[in-house]
């Protein structure tokens, strides 16, 4: 892969669609079971080192007329990037369904160190958006969005009992700078899940011994950082 180099990450996204005897089928994107749903895979080949990745997967249940969206970002590692042979392919769907693909794209995603969220508005689609762990929550388009009517949010719910799941995205580590400050705003919402409607939530706790009334926060994890994860 001439184009691309260590370090730099690729935008993966298509449409999926699932049959079964020429009828629309469905799958579950919340679980590793036999219902489970196609992940996207890149293949590469490097001097007899294969890797196998996982690099993007269905994130919301909501299909439109059967088809469902997968997207995801992967930062390609020293071998990937110098590969002498690179694939993709979709996998995980049980046999005995179809699978049609559409609209495949691998693009290399631009480093913007001012905007680091790829879809920050939801724009009628979840894409690089997904849960925490998948079998523990799930998410949804949902509107509408703090914005009115015509804008989108995105859901989280089904969360079990652990306060800490809900929605992530991966950044470009690229951009983070010892010493620098960075910025981070959103609109929520909180709702009751019983009732759907609006909850409150206490502004001056951030943990308050599980009495539950503290509103959500925005974390940033580091993953492999040198002496440890942060």
């Amino acid at each position: 892969m001439d184009c691309i180099n260590a370090g730099e990450r690729l935008a993966f996204q298509a449409k999926i669609k699932f049959e079964s005897s020429g009828a629309t089928a469905v799958c579950n994107p919340y679980t590793w079971g036999s219902d489970r749903c196609s992940d996207f895979f890149m293949y590469t080949y490097t001097q007899g080192i294969r890797h196998y990745r996982r690099v993007a997967w269905i994130a919301s249940d909501d299909p439109v007329d059967g088809w469902y969206e997968i997207a995801g970002v992967y930062t390609l590692n020293e071998d990937q990037a110098n590969a002498e042979f690179a694939k993709v392919y979709f996998d995980g769907a049980v046999a005995n369904l179809d699978v049609i693909v559409d609209d495949v794209e691998v693009k290399k995603i631009p480093q913007t160190c001012q905007e680091l969220t790829l879809n920050p508005s939801f724009e009628e689609s979840t894409a690089f958006w997904s849960f925490i762990d998948r079998g523990y929550s799930k998410v949804s388009l949902y509107s509408p969005g703090a914005g009115g009517e015509s804008d989108f949010a995105l859901r989280s719910y089904d969360r079990g009992s652990s306060e800490w799941r809900g929605i992530r995205q991966q950044l470009d580590n690229r951009c983070f700078v010892v010493g620098a400050e960075y910025k981070i705003s959103a609109k929520f919402r909180l709702l009751n899940p019983s009732t759907g409607e609006g909850e409150t939530c206490d502004t001056n706790v951030q943990y308050n011994s599980g009495e539950r009334t503290q509103c959500p926060s925005v974390v940033v994890y580091g993953w492999q950082c040198e002496g440890d994860d942060v």
